[in-house]
């Protein structure tokens, strides 16, 4: 099967492995048949072909850990249940896995050729909060499981008080360092979100959209947690104007700052770490900042819309099993059949007891300091509008955004022109009701979009005069 949106290996797909195994199988009979004749040969029983279940799943992921889950959930499944699954991956980022999952459950949804999903798989509590509130997902039972789990983590919660999401890991987020580019151009390394608002980086950080990728879009919501509307948006503006561009996504972060292209970028802590990896310690760092990390459950949740619920939950279940714990953490010598370590934090506390030799990241992170706890509600308000405040600041206006900031430090850091330019164009309140109006529709965010822009435009303007004035 071939379809633009799946991600699939001839090799990885357990499926295709197991119809392999039917083929073989056959051509041995074959080779055991006489030939020419016309004698009745004896009966023989011919293999039938293994029965394979498939399974539509949404998610932020990458192949990797795709792969890793498919091929050990569909090995898992077929000793408990008797069949191989097949995964039909879509991947997006998590924006986007978000508006796919909620237009695949409207009534009047067309699939033109698109996968009904079952399961949406990553992202954040917040998002699949969204989708259990709008009655998109089912519950899923794992009381047997749970015991081992904990309620919440750093204030989070790990899953949905009707069962209707579960975490399965946790992640961290902070930044991706380019420790060599760093140190041939002689440049301290950040190690906090406001080392990044330094002038010293002008020109050398990588961000992506916040619309387009869920990990950069928590990092900026960390930084308003920790610091509070207006000096959290000051922050933010001036790491906005030291970054090259906004990427497209999280992978071009990473390519740019692996490449030495820039110095450092947001990151969630696995796929830092597993870069870091290829390209070695003293080329690439992974920072959680100093002055505000936090801790994320990354949960699973199946969809009411389902076309294979049972499975979707069968593979829900395993996520957060032993079984499903142990690839999110174990490296890759300890897991059998896959080859890739995925580094990331498993959800069940006794794994840092009882298999510390075995994990890629030993790091306790329920023992972890300078960890922000968030405000659930302030969270999903700031999500709403930190992306299209971003765009609207760092899109079309980023070279005036740029050279307002180079200005101002060229000019000693003049104080009335900063202050224009770090000064929120909107009141926290106001930025608040923006954001509900901003996911309306896409008629309202297109206009809400446009006076955002305008509002940046005009304080750029004013900063140019403050400046020519002094």
């Amino acid at each position: 099967m071939v379809m633009e949106v799946y991600e699939m290996s001839l090799n990885d797909q357990p499926m295709l492995r197991a119809v392999r195994s039917w083929g073989v199988s056959m051509m041995l009979l074959g080779a055991l048949l006489p030939l020419g004749g016309c004698e009745k040969p004896d009966t023989v029983a011919i293999p039938s072909k293994p029965a394979v279940k498939q399974l539509v799943v949404v998610t932020p992921h990458s192949n990797m850990i795709c792969s890793a889950f498919e091929d050990a959930f569909s090995d898992w499944h077929k000793e408990r249940h008797g069949s191989y699954v097949e995964i039909l991956w879509d991947i997006k980022g998590t924006p986007q896995c978000m508006q796919y999952v909620q237009e695949a459950g409207r009534p009047d949804f067309v699939p033109a050729g698109r996968p009904i999903p079952d399961v949406f798989f990553g992202g954040g509590p917040l998002e699949h909060q969204m989708i259990a509130d709008k009655s998109l997902s089912r519950p899923v039972d794992v009381s047997d499981i749970e015991s081992d789990l904990p309620v919440e983590v750093m204030g989070t919660p790990t899953r949905d008080a009707q069962n209707r999401w579960h975490s399965s890991a946790l992640s961290s987020f902070g930044l991706l360092v380019a420790r060599q580019g760093c140190r041939q151009r002689g440049i301290a390394e950040p190690t906090s979100w406001r080392e990044l608002a330094d002038p010293r980086f002008y020109g050398w950080l990588a961000i992506a959209d916040p619309e387009r990728s869920g990990s950069n879009r928590q990092c900026l919501l960390v930084i308003l947690q920790k610091y509070g509307w207006d000096e959290g948006w000051g922050i933010i503006m001036r790491i906005a104007a030291n970054c090259r561009a906004l990427a497209a996504g999280s992978s071009e972060v990473i390519h740019n700052v692996s490449t030495g292209n820039c110095l450092a970028g947001f990151c969630v802590n696995f796929n830092a770490l597993r870069q870091r990896e290829q390209c070695g310690g003293d080329v690439l760092a992974y920072v959680i900042p100093s002055d505000a990390g936090m801790i994320t459950p990354d949960p699973i949740s199946v969809l009411t819309y389902a076309l294979h619920p049972e499975t979707g939950a069968r593979f829900a279940r395993f996520c957060v099993s032993e079984a499903g714990q142990g690839i999110w953490g174990f490296k890759a010598e300890f897991r059998t059949g896959h080859s890739d370590t995925l580094f990331r934090y498993p959800i069940n506390p006794k794994f840092y007891s009882e298999h510390k030799e075995k994990l890629a990241v030993p790091d306790n992170p329920f023992e972890m300091q300078s960890i922000v706890l968030r405000d659930r509600a302030l969270e999903e308000k700031q999500s709403r509008i930190v992306g299209p405040l971003l765009l609207a600041a760092c899109g079309d206006n980023h070279v005036m955004l740029q050279r307002c900031w180079k200005d101002i430090f060229d000019s000693g850091m003049n104080e009335a022109a900063l202050g224009e330019l770090l000064k929120p164009v909107m009141s926290e309140s106001e930025a608040y009701e923006s954001g509900i109006r901003y996911r309306q529709d896409r008629e309202a965010a297109a206009d809400l979009l446009e006076s955002l822009s305008e509002l940046f435009r005009q304080k750029y303007e004013r900063v140019n005069a403050i400046l020519a004035e002094s």
